[in-house]
């Protein structure tokens, strides 16, 4: 088989940008949206697609194909946003839905005035808005001077990297249990969890510091414990919210005060093969619980608050068009 071919980012002067297929990339006609296959990926192919199908456009400078890209794609994640149910953004640099010049300040209500406008200038609705985060404090929401936002839509999502919110709580849940598990190992001067530290401390030629090391670790360790414990209050102790357990397991949930339709839901031995077999949360709840649309839009508004510094590649596959 011979290898797969690469996207070059010169290609864009022949109109075409690149997507990914089957793990496969493959180019994209900026103009009339056509992928063709890897194959073609190569000057001479993406030429004779431009001069054959677009022969208006063949004169035309990369900018141009720049631009007229840049416009399709915000045309339709607008229009997406508007038919889909819930959406949320995240402010960072990357899968950018807004990317726009600060004429004023970096404050936060200019920013926020950027944000508002465009809202208005596309006829977002608020309502529909699920969550919104940002990469840090508002100062590592700029980049140069900029306003940068990314879209996550209510559809058919994939989420690389840590998935959603529930995973980020149980990492930060089992991060915290891991510095108490420190603070009594070092207690007792038990080091096997710092084997640099270990090594350190065996070693004869800084016998005189050893007991200030171990002082200092200690002390660390509790200072990083009350850091995360004031941070993340919440993840000290165990979750007790119905939602969110329903969210991770809608099997396992009592059914108290609750709407019929969980008790439809837990009693739909399909969907729970369905459950057992799924890769993740998003997976089952976007695909295969379509049956039971108000406990999907409860669900949706806590999968889609993704956590920061994870980067979303989005399929839309829109809820509406079930």
């Amino acid at each position: 088989m011979p290898p797969k071919r690469k996207y070059n980012d010169d290609y864009i002067k022949f109109g075409f940008t690149n997507i990914t297929v089957n793990k496969e990339v493959r180019p994209q006609c900026v103009i009339c949206t056509t992928v063709l296959s890897n194959d073609a990926l190569k000057p001479a192919k993406l030429e004779r697609h431009l001069k054959t199908v677009h022969p208006t456009f063949s004169d035309r400078s990369r900018e141009f194909f720049k631009r007229n890209m840049s416009q399709d794609i915000e045309e339709q994640l607008t229009c997406l946003i508007k038919k889909s149910p819930l959406f949320a953004l995240q402010c960072d640099e990357k899968e950018l839905l807004l990317s726009q010049v600060l004429e004023t300040t970096s404050k936060s209500v200019d920013v926020m005035k950027i944000i508002l406008d465009y809202f208005e200038k596309h006829k977002l609705m608020w309502e529909t808005l699920a969550g919104f985060c940002t990469d840090g404090p508002m100062a590592l929401l700029l980049c140069s001077g900029h306003v940068q936002c990314k879209v996550l839509d209510s559809g058919n999502f994939k989420l690389e990297g840590s998935a959603n919110i529930f995973v980020f709580e149980d990492q930060v849940r089992a991060f915290v249990c891991k510095i108490n598990l420190w603070i009594d190992k070092t207690q007792v001067k038990n080091y096997s969890v710092f084997p640099t530290l270990r090594v350190l401390i065996n070693d004869e030629h800084y016998k005189c510091f050893t007991e200030d090391i171990q002082n200092n670790v200690f002390e660390h360790s509790k200072v990083l414990k009350e850091e995360f414990t004031r941070y993340f209050p919440e993840y000290g102790v165990v979750d007790t919210d119905v939602v969110k357990k329903l969210i991770r397991n809608p099997f396992t949930v009592e059914v108290n005060n609750v709407q019929e339709e969980l008790i439809d839901l837990q009693n739909d031995s399909n969907l729970k093969s369905s459950f057992e077999l799924s890769t993740n949360l998003e997976e089952f709840w976007s695909k295969k619980a379509m049956g039971y649309p108000n406990i999907q839009q409860t669900t949706f508004r806590f999968l889609m608050v993704f956590q920061p510094h994870m980067y979303v590649r989005i399929f839309f596959t829109i809820i509406y068009k079930k």
